[in-house]
């Protein structure tokens, strides 16, 4: 609104969903300075929006992912306020390659998110897994809540939906 940050659409997405603040996204990051020096390149970088961890780009990165669909590129012309700030003056243009929308849901019973599910690579259709489907679980991390249980380590379980294999 400040004309700090202008977006222009390079390449359209597809599908009809775009990330929201809280939402963890994969995608690539070209920044250079107006003159195309590279500030900073980042690919398949794994980034939650409203995070902050893109420092100074944050907040302007996260405006336009928020209105991005899936494999759409956008270029952003940054004022310095809105890109590096003093370090790089006279701001940036940032590249924005939206590759992958993490979704993640709440599946415990008590939905207090003591089991979060993280869907990876969407499906198509309306297909979900039903049971006698084989499914591959990736479990990365172990918590009482608050912290890493000692002793675990990150696992693959591969089963069949339904026949109780896994229920441990």
């Amino acid at each position: 609104q400040d004309g700090g940050v202008i977006k222009a659409e390079v390449q359209e997405g597809s599908g009809w969903k775009s990330p929201k603040d809280g939402d963890e996204v994969k995608l690539t990051l070209k920044a250079t300075t107006k003159n195309g020096a590279i500030v900073e390149e980042k690919t398949g970088l794994e980034y939650t929006l409203g995070s902050g961890a893109l420092g100074p780009l944050s907040k302007a990165v996260d405006k336009a992912l928020q209105g991005m669909k899936k494999g759409e590129v956008a270029e952003l012309t940054c004022t310095e306020e809105y890109a590096y700030g003093a370090e790089k003056p006279g701001g940036a243009n940032v590249t924005l390659t939206l590759e992958q929308i993490y979704e993640t849901k709440d599946i415990s019973f008590g939905k207090d998110n003591t089991l979060m599910k993280k869907t990876i690579v969407e499906g198509e259709g309306w297909d979900t897994a039903k049971d006698a489907a084989r499914a591959t679980l990736k479990v990365e991390a172990a918590t009482d809540g608050a912290s890493a249980l000692p002793g675990f380590s990150s696992q693959v379980l591969e089963f069949i939906i339904g026949n109780g294999e896994v229920c441990d």
